[in-house]
């Protein structure tokens, strides 16, 4: 007999979650044998939430945005025996659901709980702050906790595009020393970017990216027009380095490193992986290309 929670709010991905709430309370009944609901009016209730499913619950089904996988990742991170979670993808971009194969639908993603397919994944640690799918720092990096909520109702993922094209003509460089696989690389670039997942932005970036072989990506942009985004487009020019313990950076104290989507600590960092300790409804088995 399986036993499932369902968080929700208004407050997460555009708030469409809420019209279609019966739809979605109707689909999951027919999934799990016993399904309770709750309405989380802010993060810090959705985080409580997250924590007090462990033990109590088999499934945790929720809905919103990257910053909400986030919220609920993070809530997990140090529990033992995590319940599976479920995600229904109700935000802006959507980029974390894509990394598991979740498209931004909200009956696409049930669809896929439904089917019952599951896979482990890494987390990503920095310093005491968590996330699923990206850190970064410097150019851009800030887009998505600054873009405004009314704007992001009104013209989706638009929102972000103008801000990014008004961070593409201002210089930014962020001067880093990087520790990775016991060699220092240091230098000024316009940003820095550890991803856990093939996909940021809403752009195919790290193709070979694999969510459950205890790696990561960093990738260092080289300076460059649109402060490094050009490499990111066609021809990938990138430096990317691969790792697979943890990596420190030292940096400019008044940088803040952005976590899937959410503002995180600010400077100097040390980021490793907790390797395969939360397990997700999914499409598919993405499996590594390494």
């Amino acid at each position: 007999m399986q036993k499932a929670l369902f968080l929700y709010s208004s407050l997460t991905g555009h708030g469409s979650i809420l019209k279609k709430l019966d739809y979605v309370k109707g689909r999951l009944n027919r999934v799990f044998d016993i399904l309770d609901c709750r309405d989380c009016e802010s993060q810090a209730a959705l985080m409580e939430a997250a924590r007090s499913a462990v033990g109590v619950y088999d499934v945790l089904v929720f809905a919103g945005g990257d910053g909400t996988f986030n919220h609920v990742a993070a809530a997990l991170a140090k529990e033992k025996n995590p319940p599976i979670l479920g995600y229904i993808s109700a935000g802006t971009l959507g980029d974390v659901g894509r990394n598991f194969g979740i498209p931004r639908s909200i009956k696409k993603s049930l669809d896929i709980i439904e089917k019952g397919q599951t896979q482990n994944f890494d987390l990503g640690r920095v310093n005491d702050s968590y996330f699923v799918y990206m850190a970064a720092i410097g150019a851009y990096s800030d887009i998505a906790y600054e873009a405004r909520r009314k704007e992001k109702k009104r013209i989706g993922r638009f929102a972000y595009y103008r801000m990014a094209v008004a961070r593409a003509f201002k210089k930014i460089r962020v001067r880093a020393k990087v520790t990775i696989n016991g060699e220092t690389k240091e230098g000024t670039y316009p940003f820095l970017m550890v991803l856990n997942g093939k996909k940021v932005g809403g752009f195919r970036v790290n193709k070979k990216s694999a969510i459950d072989d205890g790696k990561m990506e960093l990738f260092l942009t080289k300076n460059g027009f649109f402060n490094g985004l050009l490499h990111y487009l066609g021809r990938k020019t990138a430096m990317k380095y691969t790792f697979s313990d943890s990596i420190v950076v030292e940096t400019d104290s008044d940088s803040v490193w952005c976590l899937d989507g959410e503002k995180g600590p600010l400077g100097n960092a040390e980021i490793s992986i907790q390797k395969t300790h939360l397990r997700v409804y999914c499409r598919e088995k993405v499996e590594s290309h390494r």
